[in-house]
């Protein structure tokens, strides 16, 4: 097993009971809030969010429908209802929840899965598509390793990039995805050119360097399955053991999307050890550790994770957030204790709206870490 062990196995009923914890490096968790849009306030952007969410409900069906186990039509049908019915309630009726912002909007989403018992929608899709990545996943670390040290950070960033494409929650990628599915070496070739939305990749490579880094402890939170966690992630924590970063993986313990999970991602970093000897080597020593974030949702609340993500997290002077959830759509202006680096591609054009930014615009933001708390 990857899995980091956490003491609270034993004191709180055995494995699989998971207890939720304030991330230790927020720097100010009493004002915390992992997202900073507004949708009582902001009526424009609630009434897109709503409806992109009744949209993507069809996307999401059609995909439950087409899985080896579908659940029966008439459940996704009544859940099609009644989630349709409280999406319009929230439409007309926006403080009726504690707090209105797109990771409530997902968090009422999964509310309408488990009390339906839908089951995941997207795991035979997250299953094809880690199959179909650990099948280039040789090919991309042999060029990772023949680039020049100078230029090695920036190739693997773009891998980042490149496989973070693969998003089945957003309706740009969603419609790449039907049409198509993912090109992780076509992805590499149409990203946008330097300067980046937000660029500070100069800094990063100082920092990431081969020949030496100022980090002990890393912990980087994953996100998509398929390319972005194969292509992208495990080359970058590679990269970090490789130069003595202890990296710790955190992924989500219960399905979200086409986010990875913790027992997938486990099974992805197993086979693709297999496939190569550094990682086999970082994996045997403990250098590359995983843990489960103890969240449900592909937007995270860093105070609402488990406690072994917590405990994990302590010692971690940099911290990597990967995704537009985790890193931009939540989390994108929260001060940490610690360094972190936030690494996305933005894939929504109302997320571009609002943040100032282009569809399939690049972000690589490095912040460094802030002591103390605010009072």
């Amino acid at each position: 097993m990857l899995r980091v062990p956490s003491s609270y196995d034993d004191e709180a009923g055995g494995p699989g009971e998971v207890l939720m914890a304030v991330l230790c490096q927020l720097r100010d968790p009493t004002n915390y809030r992992p997202c900073d849009w507004d949708l009582v306030t902001d009526a424009e952007g609630r009434e897109y969010w709503i409806d992109e969410f009744l949209h993507h409900a069809e996307s999401m069906f059609g995909f439950a429908s087409t899985r080896n186990d579908p659940p029966p039509r008439e459940r996704i049908a009544a859940m099609h209802a009644a989630y349709r019915d409280a999406l319009e309630h929230l439409r007309r009726r926006p403080d009726a929840r504690s707090r209105l912002d797109v990771l409530e909007l997902c968090v009422l989403r999964d509310e309408f899965l488990q009390k339906f018992d839908i089951g995941d929608p997207y795991a035979d899709v997250r299953q094809r598509e880690n199959r179909a990545a650990l099948k280039l996943y040789a090919t991309v670390v042999r060029r990772i390793d023949d680039t020049p040290a100078d230029r090695r950070v920036e190739t693997i960033l773009r891998g980042v990039f490149a496989g973070n494409r693969f998003d089945l929650g957003s309706p740009a990628t969603t419609a790449e995805y039907r049409s198509g599915g993912t090109d992780f070496f076509g992805e590499l070739n149409r990203l946008k050119a330097r300067p980046w939305f937000e660029d500070d990749l100069d800094v990063v490579e100082a920092r990431l360097a081969d020949n030496g880094t100022p980090y002990c402890k890393a912990m980087v939170f994953a996100d998509n399955a398929g390319a972005d966690v194969v292509l992208g992630i495990l080359p970058l924590a590679r990269h970090l053991a490789g130069i003595g970063v202890n990296v710790v993986v955190a992924a989500t313990d219960h399905y979200a999307l086409n986010d990875i999970t913790l027992d997938e991602l486990n099974g992805a970093i197993e086979a693709a050890a297999r496939l190569d000897e550094a990682l086999r080597r970082h994996v045997s020593d403990g250098r590359i550790t995983t843990v489960g974030t103890g969240y449900t949702h592909p937007l995270i609340d860093l105070s609402d994770i488990s406690d072994a993500c917590n405990e994990a997290a302590a010692d971690c002077d940099l911290i990597v957030l990967e995704g537009m959830g985790r890193a931009v759509e939540s989390n994108y202006r929260t001060p940490l204790r610690c360094d972190c680096l936030r690494i996305a591609m933005i894939k929504n054009e109302a997320v571009a709206r609002h943040y100032g930014c282009r569809l399939f615009d690049l972000i690589c933001r490095w912040t460094p870490g802030i002591q103390g708390t605010s009072g």
